[in-house]
């Protein structure tokens, strides 16, 4: 397409970010390299000129033919996969590999020269090329950022655009929500995840994680007595306008029950926990139920506390107690289910 180059340039970009997408899916850089070198070989012949459908089926049988290895083969064979929300998977990681890394090209270049979707029209498939990304993303439980996904596709555009690169990461993370509302995970879970600050920055299968394990558990008892508390705790804070009292420090000295001092130590305790493993995959459960388990300390505050105290040091004071709990807490989920 004009301004994209040829299917030789794109070639070159593919096997250039092929170095850094090759130690993720656990292929050979070597093999990575050749596979994007060789990928788009059959689209200059009278084959694939006749019968486009047989684009990357008759690049694995040609690369074969040319002396190349069974798993690049295989891979070129199979890197149009998925083509759909329903389509099979590439079976290789080295497969998976070459499709993600030539659907985030596409994306990048056609949002390079501004041809991005608009409403219902979707002329070069983007939103199919995202869908694909998204879907490989999942099932290779790859774990990357959002953010490092575009890197190095835009310095093969040599374009440095954080504009560019914004409107990348939200058009992948609107693929990704719609994909996993169609699995049956619920709406406002979704977006409890995905409308967190400095969502790009979070490894993907963190987000996943969460998303899954609080889909769950969202009908147990103890999770909706955590929600019940968690609203309680936000509409006080909330109600106060406390953005007037947030750079307060909490003086211990103004503690006037055991309840202030358990909210206050489970607070630094949570801050720990979230701090060292936030994105650490196999412990966004851990976190979860620790999270969870605050609830009977915050109803045993608010049985013994009063936070709207008529002294109003005592009150700022309460007030940031339950910030700084707030702030920790919203740090895995916004909760607003």
């Amino acid at each position: 397409y004009d301004g994209l180059g040829s299917i030789f340039d794109k070639t070159i970009r593919l096997s250039k970010m092929s170095s850094f997408f090759s130690a993720h899916f656990n292929v050979t850089a070597s093999l990575a390299k050749e596979a994007a070198l060789f990928s788009k070989v059959d689209l200059a012949s009278e084959m694939v000129g006749e019968f486009p459908e047989l684009q990357g089926i008759m690049g694995g049988y040609y690369s074969k033919i040319n002396g190349a290895s069974n798993s690049v083969s295989i891979a070129i064979s199979e890197h149009y996969k998925p083509k759909g929300l329903s389509d099979d998977m590439p079976n290789t990681n080295l497969g998976a590999m070459l499709s993600i890394i030539d659907n985030i090209d596409t994306l990048t270049g056609f949002f390079v020269i501004n041809k991005k979707p608009s409403g219902s029209k979707d002329p070069f498939a983007l939103r199919r090329s995202g869908f694909s990304i998204v879907k490989i993303l999942i099932e290779f439980r790859l774990n990357f950022c959002i953010s490092d996904l575009f890197t190095e596709s835009l310095k093969t555009f040599n374009n440095s655009s954080e504009i560019i690169k914004t409107e990348l990461q939200e058009f992948i993370i609107d693929k990704l929500s719609f994909i996993l509302k169609k699995e049956g995970l619920r709406d406002d879970i979704v977006k409890s995840i995905i409308s967190l600050p400095h969502l790009s920055e979070i490894p993907f299968q963190v987000l996943f994680k969460r998303i899954k394990y609080i889909n769950n558990i969202n009908k147990t008892e103890e999770f909706k007595f955590f929600l019940s508390n968690f609203k309680r705790l936000n509409n006080i804070i909330k109600v106060n306008k406390v953005q007037e009292i947030s750079k307060i420090e909490i003086n211990k000295d103004l503690f006037q029950g055991s309840e202030e001092e358990d909210i206050f130590n489970i607070t630094n305790n949570l801050r720990l926990e979230v701090i060292k493993n936030k994105y650490e995959v196999e412990k966004q459960e851990t976190i979860l139920k620790e999270i969870i388990k605050i609830s009977d300390i915050i109803e045993v505050f608010f049985e013994k506390i009063i936070v709207n105290h008529e002294d109003d040091i005592i009150k700022n004071n309460r007030l940031m107690l339950l910030v700084n709990l707030r702030n920790i807490i919203i740090q895995y989920s916004k909760f607003s289910l």
